[in-house]
């Protein structure tokens, strides 16, 4: 089965006037990015759905920051 979606850069097909779409690895690869870059609360009726990466982009190193980050990163995925 290909995965399909949107492309977010929003092109419009010249021929079909419809929006641009991504298939098979390519809508893969921008569906996982744009979970990863969610923050908290910026999903509507699920607001801790994102890991809020940007959030730790420029906190100081704790011992367990790896370890939170990546708990957050699974959480998303196993859901």
């Amino acid at each position: 089965m290909l995965s399909k979606d949107i492309d977010l850069n929003f092109g419009i097909n010249p021929l079909t006037g419809d929006l641009n779409l991504k298939k098979g690895n390519a809508a893969v690869n921008q569906a996982l990015k744009t979970l990863l870059l969610l923050g908290l609360y910026e999903k509507p009726f699920n607001s801790d759905l994102g890991p809020n990466l940007r959030g730790y982009l420029f906190e100081n190193y704790i011992f367990n920051s790896n370890k939170y980050l990546e708990d957050r990163i699974k959480h998303i995925f196993l859901r």
